[in-house]
């Protein structure tokens, strides 16, 4: 990692710049068009979304709970993560009944996370 306190040169400040354009061209992606680049370049999308999942499922599992019992999650993260969850479990999305999460309460919020 580069010293935030040392100057870039200009290749550092270069590829910095082509490691963020990329980065917005991938987030822009669908997500058929990610597999098939992945595809593309020799690799397996669904291993690979199966790893990603497999990763995200137990840091869920092991830093949500922790961070909801210790009441210090920010309610931006709580609505970030319902929002989430609503696009990922239609029991998240039925459970909502249509109400937008920025309209609940943080309790109600860590209820629909398993909080």
């Amino acid at each position: 990692m580069t010293d935030p306190k040392k100057r870039r040169t200009e290749k550092e400040l270069l590829d910095a710049l082509h490691d963020m354009e990329a980065l917005e061209e991938t987030a822009a992606m669908s997500d058929e068009q990610i597999a098939a680049d992945i595809a593309a370049s020799g690799g397996d999308p669904r291993a690979i979304g199966a790893r990603g999942a497999a990763f995200a499922n137990e840091l869920h599992k092991k830093v949500l709970p922790r961070e909801l019992l210790a009441g210090g999650m920010p309610r931006e993260v709580l609505i970030a993560q319902v929002e989430q969850a609503a696009k990922r479990d239609a029991r998240v999305a039925a459970a909502l009944r249509g109400r937008a999460p920025r309209d609940l309460s943080d309790e109600e919020l860590k209820a629909l996370l398993g909080g």
